[in-house]
């Protein structure tokens, strides 16, 4: 087994020692992919109970390829053992980072750390139970993906939410699909160059789960918007009681449209097919969607409206795409 300055070679095979987490000191070596982590055994035991099993029950020596002879000989470097793991070298990193003693002031992972950095760290910190680090990248996480309000546009396009699916069915973080599931179902697949595969990356259930969420999410919003007095696409309709303010000026107290009549197939066909984005902006008192003669009081309960309409929305999603089956 022989090394330069950069990199050593373990049973044949080279890797490269990693930039930071190669202390020469260590008592413990790690290959990962095509990196060498030389650690101290010490603090992975004490932050992790599934590396402490590994680092101190004997592990079984492997059998030859041709199961002739003697066991292999646990592999070892400069006279310390050698450990390899299946992990993605920058997770396993990005994990040492979060239990290893800080030398730097800025903590290793923030708001500002790429969201699929995050998720690798989240997948093996739950693998090696790892608990604190699994649960304060979840809580950054949280902040990032979309979950209850936030914004979807952290999805750049269906590969995004794919992703987050099945990192979340492994990990076992549903807070994470309702919304994921809801971009698949919204999204204008014709302007993204989406290769068939990459739906294909769910499963078979989860495929048919945005097919058949599609229909009910729709069915749900019309049932749920249809007696709204802003969705009337005709604009004679008025509800009994009119304006509560007595305002012969507010459409309320009058019969006309809450919208000019070149808004009303727009605004309802951004209704049933992107509800969420429509109820957000109807919602959003400092950017309601301009309405026509319209009283103060007539508008502020359109918002409050709206606004409950997306809560309940946004709580069924679970129901329509059918995730507690």
């Amino acid at each position: 087994m022989s090394h330069s300055s950069n990199s050593i070679t373990v049973d044949g095979t080279s890797y490269r020692k990693h930039q930071k987490h190669w202390y020469n000191d260590g008592n413990i070596i790690f290959t990962v992919e095509n990196s060498a982590f030389r650690v101290f055994k010490s603090f992975l035991i004490r932050r992790s109970e599934v590396m402490a099993i590994v680092l101190t029950v004997p592990q079984p020596n492997e059998p030859p390829e041709d199961n002739q002879g003697p066991p292999n000989q646990q592999s070892m470097f400069d006279g310390v053992p050698v450990v390899s793991l299946a992990d993605p070298a920058r997770d396993f990193a990005l994990l040492l980072d979060m239990i290893l003693p800080q030398t730097c002031a800025s903590p290793p992972i923030s708001s500002e750390t790429p969201w699929g950095q995050l998720l690798g760290l989240v997948q093996i910190a739950q693998k090696y139970g790892v608990d604190d680090v699994m649960a304060q990248t979840v809580a950054i996480l949280d902040g990032i993906l979309p979950t209850a309000d936030n914004d979807l546009a952290v999805y750049t396009g269906p590969t995004d939410p794919i992703c987050i699916i099945e990192w979340a069915l492994r990990c076992n973080l549903p807070q994470y699909l309702p919304l994921a599931f809801y971009y698949l179902t919204t999204i204008q697949w014709s302007l993204h160059n989406i290769d068939l595969r990459t739906i294909q990356r769910l499963r078979p259930t989860d495929q048919v789960r945005i097919q058949h969420g599609r229909a009910r999410l729709q069915s749900e919003v019309i049932k749920l918007a249809v007696t709204r007095w802003e969705n009337n696409c005709v604009g004679c309709y008025r509800p009994e009681k009119g304006c509560p303010s007595r305002d012969r000026s507010c459409w309320m107290g009058y019969e006309g449209k809450a919208w000019d009549a070149d808004s009303n197939e727009e605004r309802w066909t951004n209704l049933l097919l992107h509800p969420l984005e429509e109820l957000s902006k109807r919602a959003d008192d400092r950017q309601a969607i301009p309405l026509s003669s319209i009283c103060n009081t007539c508008r502020q309960e359109f918002i409050d409206a709206n606004r409950r309409m997306k809560r309940d929305l946004r709580k069924r999603l679970g129901e329509i795409f059918s995730l507690n089956e």
